[in-house]
């Protein structure tokens, strides 16, 4: 076995001075994903080839772009040592920090919206694609960075979908995101034009017919304003906003407290007296009446706006 000496790279100066000065400077910008001496220091040496030889030598990995990693005097020593070069034969000047940034380029959100709506397709007269904010900060290496958008996953019924895309960079590695968009699906539907207050009567001037974000159950919505003309709004409405037709009754007929005409109809005998409205109600509506002539309170069916007509068994 014939043995190999080790042999180190002596750089030699005047006696009793350095062959080379390196001097790291406090914080400094690297571009690939190793950096060299070079990158973080400034070296003097009489010879320049002893110069080009410690500027070459690897001192570590570099963060990720747009990051950045500490670095000591120690490292530095250990690397010149694994580059066979003698310590002795340098002097290396620190700082009492040092900070190695990678540069990079922050990639525009929009820009990967954008390509991942282009990958939708285009959406159906009834839907639209909400894009949800993306929560990340995104650094590439600079240059020019790829926009590759996946296939969508998920289906547009069940109202998300979700797009991967890959960001691709020449000496980086891939990094993808995804970009999630919300499904919404609209229908045409009555709106009111301006706000309606609870209790109003719904003339034809508050209504109008737009689209607006379809309900879990459409049925809810009115589509024609003709069956609302004439309705009582029982809630505020805004304007633009749909109006349900579980928030719409017919108007009072009768009110609380209004004197009507009391007709009870028993083995097909009618009689009448008058009463005391206790309870609101439309035509058809059921209300509570306090009839003068017996003192007795009893239940009875709207028929008009003076009348109400007590039924067999009430």
């Amino acid at each position: 076995m014939v043995l190999l000496p080790l042999v180190l790279v002596i750089l030699q100066g005047p006696v009793g001075q350095p062959a080379a000065v390196v001097t790291v400077r406090a914080t400094s910008e690297v571009s690939g994903s190793v950096f060299r001496l070079a990158e973080i220091a400034e070296i003097t040496a009489s010879d320049p080839a002893q110069a080009a030889r410690l500027g070459a030598v690897e001192v570590g990995a570099a963060p990720l772009p747009g990051l950045s990693r500490g670095l000591f005097a120690g490292d530095i020593m250990t690397r010149l040592r694994a580059a066979r070069v003698d310590p002795r034969s340098i002097k290396l000047v620190t700082p009492p920090s040092i900070r190695v940034t990678r540069s990079a380029t922050q990639v525009p959100p929009e820009g990967i919206v954008a390509a991942a709506r282009a990958a939708l397709g285009e959406p159906g007269p009834d839907m639209q694609f909400e894009p949800l904010p993306l929560s990340v900060r995104l650094f590439m290496p600079p240059g020019n960075v790829e926009m590759r958008a996946g296939a969508p996953r998920g289906r547009p019924e069940s109202g998300s979908v979700t797009v991967p895309v890959d960001l691709v960079a020449p000496g980086a590695p891939t990094r993808t995101v995804d970009v999630a968009f919300r499904v919404r699906h609209s229908v045409e539907a009555v709106v009111a034009t301006r706000m309606v207050e609870a209790g109003a009567i719904l003339a034809a001037e508050d209504l109008a017919v737009g689209r607006v974000e379809r309900p879990a159950s459409p049925t809810a919505l009115a589509r024609d304003p003709a069956d609302l003309i004439g309705q009582r709004a029982s809630r505020r409405f805004m304007a633009g906003q749909p109006v349900l037709l579980s928030a719409v009754a017919a108007p009072s007929a009768i009110e609380s407290g209004a004197r009507v005409r009391v007709e009870s109809v028993a083995g097909g005998v009618s009689i009448a007296g008058t009463g005391l409205a206790r309870s609101s109600g439309a035509v058809g509506d059921v209300i509570r009446v306090f009839v003068q002539e017996t003192r007795r309170e009893v239940h009875a069916r709207i028929v008009d706006a003076t009348t109400v007509r007590v039924e067999e068994g009430r």
